[in-house]
């Protein structure tokens, strides 16, 4: 599931986009995991990581990240995709952001650190979505969508008054 807007009125004088990422796809995999499990599940799921952690009874845990980039440098250098494990590729440094940032936030995290999806965490430090680049984009295009329309509005408006 991809996030949501909710878009609130409340009154004439504002209008406020609040971002859901709760249930947006967290694609993950268990660090026992060989490679090329990851691997499958990366074109399975047509995305270039996945997100290691504990099983959920540990409280689902962030431990790090595999990514497709991780796979070809193992494939370069020989090692066997069967018998190698996700916990001794993963990067432990993940780079998160909270579910309270702001879009424009969460794209300078994306853009500092080179990423295109960025694990969101709650106040608990629990992962409870993940935000894409694509993600970020409809928000922005629907939001100045709406920015186009704020003429059309006021001219109704307007016709209405007179």
């Amino acid at each position: 599931m991809e996030a949501k807007i909710n878009a609130t009125d409340s009154g004439a004088e504002s209008f406020d986009y609040n971002m859901s990422w709760e249930g947006s796809r967290i694609i993950s995999i268990a660090p026992e995991a060989t490679i090329k499990e990851a691997a499958k599940m990366m074109r399975d799921e047509q995305v270039g990581d996945v997100l290691v952690m504990e099983s959920e009874a540990d409280g689902g845990t962030l431990l790090g990240i595999v990514t497709d980039r991780d796979i070809a440098l193992c494939l370069a250098d020989g090692e066997d995709l069967e018998d190698l494990r996700v916990a001794d590729v993963m990067s432990e440094s993940v780079i998160t952001g909270s579910v309270d940032d702001s879009v424009f936030k969460l794209i300078g995290l994306m853009k500092n650190a080179g990423v295109t999806r960025l694990p969101l965490v709650n106040a608990d430090d629990e992962v409870v979505g993940v935000a894409t680049a694509r993600n970020l984009l409809e928000i922005l295009t629907k939001s100045f969508f709406d920015l186009t329309q704020i003429g059309e509005q006021q001219r109704q408006n307007e016709q209405a008054h007179h």
